[in-house]
Order: C-alpha cells, then sequence, then structure tokens
C-alpha cells in the first residue's frame, strides 16, 4: 500500500471501512506491518 503520508496511513488503519477487516487479520493471520517515510 501507499500512502501520501504517514498521518494518513494512521487515518486509514483507524478508519471505520477497515475497522471489521483488521479484526479479521489479526483472527487469521500473523501479521507485521511496517509504515516506511521517504522511499
Amino acid at each position: 500500500l501507499e500512502f501520501e503520508s504517514m498521518q494518513r496511513a494512521k487515518e486509514w488503519l483507524n478508519c471505520e471501512e477497515y475497522r471489521e477487516l483488521r479484526k479479521m487479520r489479526h483472527r487469521t493471520a500473523k501479521t507485521n506491518m511496517i509504515v516506511v517515510e521517504g522511499v
């Protein structure tokens, strides 16, 4: 995924639309999310 800024990435991570999908991801997979600025 690519976001305009760190703030936009955080907004997406905590948005209502992603909330249920995030719960499903946590139940079904082990993941690590890394956010890197300036790449």
